[in-house]
């Protein structure tokens, strides 16, 4: 994303706060989790779900403990902003939470278990994509009663 590094800031603080009442809380950076293993078909039960949502919420409580000035367990635009450099660049906070969490989602998308990202794992997802597209589709006419379920 080009621009300037406030409104990067503003970009990031708004793809987690998913109900768009400007303030972050524990619930909406699991729901990305969610939505992340929703987009493989995986389950959070599975290894490689359990992974992803462990690395959601270490990414979360680094947020947290970084950022909640006023400690009342949720995050603010302001906040947010006053932390952001301090949590994530500071305190090695890359190394300790960003990094696992991206590679517990890069290990999901990995289909074939051999540790690389090649062109049948992005068919696969794709595929995956597309299929839940057309069921969403699907549900929606039905529900506007366009189509009979």
């Amino acid at each position: 994303m080009a621009g300037t590094l406030e409104q990067k800031t503003e970009h990031r603080f708004d793809m987690w706060d998913t109900n768009q009442d400007g303030v972050l809380t524990e619930d909406e950076f699991l729901r990305v989790g969610e939505q992340v293993l929703g987009a493989y078909a995986a389950s959070p039960d599975s290894p490689k779900g359990k992974a992803v949502m462990e690395g959601i919420r270490a990414f979360w409580g680094r947020h947290l403990e970084g950022m909640d000035l006023n400690s009342d367990g949720q995050i603010t635009r302001e906040e947010y902003r006053a932390g952001l450099e301090r949590n994530i660049r500071g305190n090695d906070g890359v190394e300790d939470v960003v990094v696992p969490f991206w590679q517990a989602i890069l290990d999901l998308a990995d289909e074939s278990g051999d540790g690389a990202l090649d062109s049948s794992d992005s068919i696969a997802s794709a595929r995956r994509s597309r299929e839940r597209a057309e069921l969403h589709l699907r549900r929606e006419l039905v529900a506007r009663g366009i189509v009979s379920g």
